[in-house]
């Protein structure tokens, strides 16, 4: 825009009408309808519709002056100054056109949204400014929504300004007074204080916080909070972030404190001493030569109460362990390694210094793929899966269970009962050695150029290796095992489709209806399975549970058991499977480029056991599972179903939003959740409900949601967030409330984002 303005300028110029006067003086172009020169004086008089450039600066009024002796500029009357930098208005100004230095009167001088109002400022340099009784501000509002008033101001643009008793002001209101105070006026990272940060708690009460922003350099910074507690005391916290390369990055948090509030509950559990609380998060990324990656996630914390606590500072409040990773991987055209270790630190439990020695760990865990690839010019295709894995933990091999319960025995501060004896019957095994091979074939083809066909065959053989446990070979644990099974696939699909829209025009909009049919047959025809107690007797269970997560209900199951995860389970296998699929496109034209969005989805499937269907008691058919996945501009859907055949009863999961825009929305979310045990007899039942919405405006932001029981609409939780922008696009306000019914713990947390130069770029919130 500025360089349009100049040349139209120039323009006007040399196409000037015969009245106005235009010349070129000491290297300033002048224009003026009026010009009156004194050679003896060396001074240029104008006057009427004056315009003046130099240095890069044009400069507009009713009158000036111009002296070539002292090189000065002396204008009157409406004056206008810019350049691509700075815009200044004043009722006079005094202006060294050789210097670059000056003072404007009654004026002001504006850069970006940063504005300098003083009865007098000077131009004592390139990009710096004095105002005497002067006013700061960044806000765009008339008048400023805030502003800072002053005895002198010394600013230098991309830089910082420099205030003499300053006066902060409210929409003209002035608020409190300082001695002095320094400002940024610079876009790029800067280090100093900011604002000042709040929550309230019963556990903490009131908090209050101050942070300061360290710019080490380009590639580094470092925030530094201080907060204190009304019931639990000082709290430091820190903040590191540092990038090494254009794909390398990394991330360091630390707190640290003597919680009074948490030493209280610990003294009431029978803890002497003092006891400081701390975590530190690490995370770090980084993409090496030779398509190497390297990725550390570490989240240490100095009791299992930490997460809970402090939700805003870590992942893993809700989780049942918090997990501790590193990993290199390396992946090619053809293939893919990996190799990472995975430490876990168990939060189930009550007693929140509990030790860690019945997590178990998995250290290493080794990973080679030959991604699919064909064998020879029309031969089939091969791939290979290789996985290495090391369950270990810090002591005992094996868990302990009550031979009468089928169940852990735990002690007051959480740790497993023992009874020093390994008990083949109920105790279970949990560390040892597992190597898992996975090669398969498989050769697509097509018939009538219709139906895809997909047959394959994969062997597995797995290798075991348990630690020693004393007492364990003694009762017929062997420390080796191995399992073996071949299994052979086969998969028919095809596709029926129908398009409609704008067929003429070859760019015009257009949708595409498909529907995807699809069966498959799986069948293990022969298997090795070692009699071994590690191994469950997955009898009268249908193949497809075998995927089912592995929890605490599967220790009393004789027909489980518990393994190291759900790849160590030996179910049988003739399954059928059937599955439809239909998907609505849409295909659009952005910028002459075609876009495709899949604007509904909607999947089907269900399979079916011939090994279950020949037990004394079938059953069969599997959950009918179901996807509905539908994205308008005005409304969306993500909704789950899984209807269970035989206990007759169906958990699903839906949400429905209606949007006016991203961020103004109304939405209701239901779950139905039914536990369903090995005789199909429903145990347990939740149903849950939520509705939520947010608003945005230009000043305001909220967002909030309540949950409720689905049956009686009882209230269980609420929360909700608001955010106040004030005019002028410089300061973000965030007000936050949760509160879970029957907890005497409320969470309010105030915090508020300011920016001195105008450029504040808080986003509100997200859903």
């Amino acid at each position: 825009m500025i360089f349009y303005r100049r040349l139209l300028f120039i323009l006007l110029f040399v196409c000037a009408a015969p009245a106005l006067a235009q010349s070129v003086t000491d290297g300033v172009l002048i224009n003026a309808k009026f010009m009156d020169r004194d050679i003896e004086k060396k001074t240029v008089k104008l006057e009427g519709d004056v315009q003046i450039v130099f240095q890069g600066q044009h400069l507009s009024c009713q009158r000036a002056v111009l002296d070539l002796k002292t090189q000065k500029i002396t204008a009157e009357g409406g004056v206008i100054m810019y350049s691509d930098r700075t815009h200044v208005e004043g009722d006079k100004v005094e202006f060294h056109y050789q210097k670059n230095t000056g003072v404007i009167y009654n004026g002001f001088v504006q850069s970006g949204q940063v504005v300098f109002v003083g009865d007098v400022i000077e131009k004592i340099d390139k990009d710096r400014y004095i105002a005497t009784n002067g006013e700061f501000t960044a806000c765009e509002t008339c008048p400023a929504a805030w502003s800072f008033s002053g005895r002198k101001i010394d600013a230098e643009m991309g830089g910082y300004a420099r205030i003499r008793r300053p006066v902060f002001r409210v929409g003209g209101i002035p608020i409190f007074i300082l001695p002095s105070i320094i400002v940024p006026l610079k876009s790029a990272r800067q280090s100093g204080f900011l604002v000042p940060f709040g929550d309230i708690s019963k556990k903490g009460g009131v908090a209050l916080g101050m942070s300061y922003f360290w710019a080490i350099s380009r590639s580094q910074d470092l925030t530094t909070s201080v907060k204190w507690y009304d019931l639990r005391g000082w709290k430091i916290d820190t903040d590191y972030r540092y990038v090494v390369s254009e794909n390398g990055r990394g991330q360091l948090k630390t707190g640290w404190f003597e919680d009074r509030s948490f030493q209280r509950d610990l003294q009431t559990r029978g803890y002497t001493g003092k006891f400081y609380r701390w975590t530190g998060l690490y995370s770090h990324y980084h993409d090496m030569p030779n398509n190497y990656v390297h990725r550390l996630d570490l989240n240490l914390v100095s009791d299992l109460r930490y997460p809970r606590d402090f939700p805003e500072e870590m992942r893993g409040h809700g989780d049942p362990a918090l997990e501790n990773k590193m990993s290199i991987t390396k992946s090619g055209d053809d293939f893919y390694a990996s190799a990472e270790a995975n430490i876990y630190q168990n939060l189930l439990k009550t007693y929140p210094l509990a030790s860690n020695e019945d997590a178990v760990h998995r250290v290493p865990e080794l990973r080679y793929s030959i991604k699919e690839k064909q064998l020879w010019e029309s031969g089939p295709l091969f791939r290979l899966d290789t996985n290495f894995v090391s369950f270990a933990r810090e002591r005992h091999n094996y868990d302990d269970l009550d031979a009468t319960k089928g169940q852990r025995v735990l002690g007051p501060q959480g740790e497993l009962r023992r009874d020093g004896q390994y008990d083949r019957d109920t105790d279970i095994f949990r560390t040892g050695q597992r190597l898992d091979l996975k090669p398969a074939l498989s050769y697509p083809f097509q018939i009538a150029r219709r139906f895809d066909v997909l047959p394959s065959v994969l062997f597995r053989n797995t290798q075991y290796r348990f630690y020693p446990t004393d007492g364990a070979e003694a009762v017929g644990f062997s420390d080796t095992a191995a399992r073996s099974y071949v299994q052979t696939d086969i998969a028919f699909k095809t596709e029926l489709n129908h398009i409609w829209g704008d067929l003429e025009n070859p760019q015009g909009n257009r949708w595409k209806h498909s529907i995807e049919p699809e069966i498959g047959y799986s069948q293990i025809p022969w298997s090795r399975k070692p009699d071994h107690p590690f191994f469950g007797e997955f009898e009268g269970l249908q193949y497809s549970r075998q995927f089912e997560t592995v929890s605490d209900a599967d220790i009393a199951n004789r027909n489980t058991g518990i393994q190291f995860d759900y790849e160590d389970r030996t179910y049988e296998k003739r399954v059928i499977g059937f599955g439809l699929s239909q998907r609505f496109t849409r295909k659009y034209w952005l910028n002459g480029n075609p876009e495709y969005r899949t604007a509904v989805l909607f999947k089907v499937g269900q399979s079916y056991d011939f090994k279950e269907a020949e037990s004394t008691t079938p059953h069969p058919w599997s959950n009918v599972d179901s996807l509905l996945d539908m994205r308008f501009e005005h409304f969306e859907t993500y909704t789950t179903a899984s209807y269970n055949t035989y206990a007759k009863v169906t958990n699903l999961s839906s949400r429905l939003k209606f949007l006016v825009t991203p961020t103004n929305y109304l939405q209701v979310i239901y779950t139905r959740n039914f536990i369903v045990n090995n005789d199909y007899k429903v145990t347990d039942e939740s149903r849950n409900v939520s509705f939520g919405g947010g608003i945005s405006s230009k000043y305001l932001e909220a967002a909030g949601q309540v949950d409720m029981l689905a049956r009686t609409f009882e209230v269980t939780s609420w929360t909700y967030r608001v955010g106040l922008r004030p005019p002028g696009k410089c300061w973000f306000i965030r007000f936050e409330h949760r509160q879970i019914v029957g907890s005497d713990d409320p969470q309010v947390k105030v915090s508020a984002a300011f920016d001195f130069g105008g450029q504040n770029t808080a986003t509100g919130f997200t859903n």
